[in-house]
């Protein structure tokens, strides 16, 4: 393995270890802010703290850099499989019409239209992970605490 890759995934692991101490820092906030908002009559006393760590950490976690994590993964995964498919038909076109593929007057047809594929597939799988986060999109606090308050008022 080349140097860049080993600077590659150091970088991967040095993101997962900041994603992992956002989370983590995140629950460490939910545990001071119950206490704050209780005390200062924001949330309701009767809300348990385990409905509140819910909503806490649904809204203030580091929700859309686990997306893009999982969104890297995901291009990691397919990007390789894409490749093989992609040459593999090629290669097939080649082989079974007994002449070049079109336009295939070297290696730079079948670059640029390999590249324009790869970039294609990493503007998809970047549309279907930002389309699934704005779907899926955390509350704000204030919200998550409003319905709260109202849930435990209606018990």
């Amino acid at each position: 393995m080349s140097a860049f890759v080993f600077v590659l995934l150091a970088a991967l692991l040095c993101w997962i270890g900041v994603l992992a101490f956002r989370w983590w820092a995140t629950s460490r906030a939910e545990a001071m802010s119950f206490g704050e908002y209780t005390a200062s009559g924001e949330l309701n006393s009767r809300v348990s703290r385990r409905a509140f760590r819910k909503s806490y950490m649904r809204s203030e976690g580091p929700l859309f850099g686990t997306v893009l994590l999982g969104s890297t993964f995901l291009a990691a995964i397919t990007l390789p499989i894409l490749l093989a498919m992609f040459n593999f038909v090629w290669r097939s076109v080649w082989e079974n019409s007994g002449k070049p593929p079109l336009l295939e007057l070297g290696e730079l047809p079948h670059l640029l239209i390999l590249t324009i594929v790869m970039v294609a597939a990493l503007f998809a799988i970047a549309w279907l992970c930002m389309l699934w986060y704005h779907t899926n999109r955390p509350p704000k606090l204030r919200t998550e605490i409003a319905r709260l308050n109202s849930e435990a008022s209606e018990a």
